[in-house]
């Protein structure tokens, strides 16, 4: 199954996965999502052959074991977040700059305001894939990566989403009047800017990376 599936994924990728095609049929067909039954299958396989073949009653082998196996995963994660924890307790405060941010705006901001960041924003250095959402509890416009491919899938919010890249290209570099003219009509009320953002606006919080701003 895994050769078929991995041979299947790679005719659909060279058919339909062109950086410049004008749809992206691959994204609705998601080939890759039948691997995960592969996956299951694989760990319940190996898992039980390790532990009735060569683990067995040794506690030695099993730490060992599970060294070799998470090892990797633990450095694979440090390497591509290098700034979030990677063991997080629930009364350990976010050593996150991004996280301290989205947390103060769940916080301190109301529960119906509507945020603007970069559209980009979920790639930038340190955030590291920090969902905005998640952490807030707040709306956003769409952005980039995570939206772009729900876009994809659902065509009829493509609209929707190009008209939040738009909006927030470039949001750190722009003057207030230019922020003005592209928010306000989407109804934007607040801001999450680079902290070396040029402003204005009220910003009642700001760390190393990034600010929280009003926008009136």
């Amino acid at each position: 199954m895994a050769v078929a599936v991995g041979v299947t994924a790679v005719l659909v990728a060279l058919l339909f996965a062109r950086a410049g095609a004008a749809t992206h049929l691959v994204a609705r067909m998601q080939p890759l999502r039948a691997f995960q039954i592969v996956y299951l299958v694989m760990v319940l396989v190996l898992g039980a052959w390790l532990g009735e073949r060569v683990l067995r009653g040794s506690m030695r082998r099993w730490v060992v074991a599970i060294l070799l196996l998470a090892g990797p995963m633990l450095v694979a994660a440090r390497v591509a977040y290098p700034d979030s924890a990677h063991i997080e307790m629930p009364w350990a405060a976010s050593r996150n700059p991004w996280v301290q941010a989205f947390l103060w705006v769940r916080e301190h901001t109301p529960k119906d305001a509507l945020f603007a960041l970069e559209r980009d924003y979920i790639n930038a250095p340190g955030e590291d894939a920090q969902c905005f959402r998640a952490i807030a509890e707040r709306s956003v416009l769409a952005d980039y990566s995570k939206d772009g491919g729900e876009a994809s899938i659902a065509p009829r919010l493509t609209a929707e989403w190009a008209a939040g890249q738009r909006a927030q290209s470039n949001l750190s570099e722009e003057t207030d009047a230019q922020r003005r003219v592209a928010l306000q009509p989407l109804g934007v009320t607040w801001m999450v800017l680079d902290a070396r953002a040029m402003t204005g606006f009220d910003c009642p919080y700001q760390n190393s990376d990034v600010k929280v701003c009003r926008l009136r």
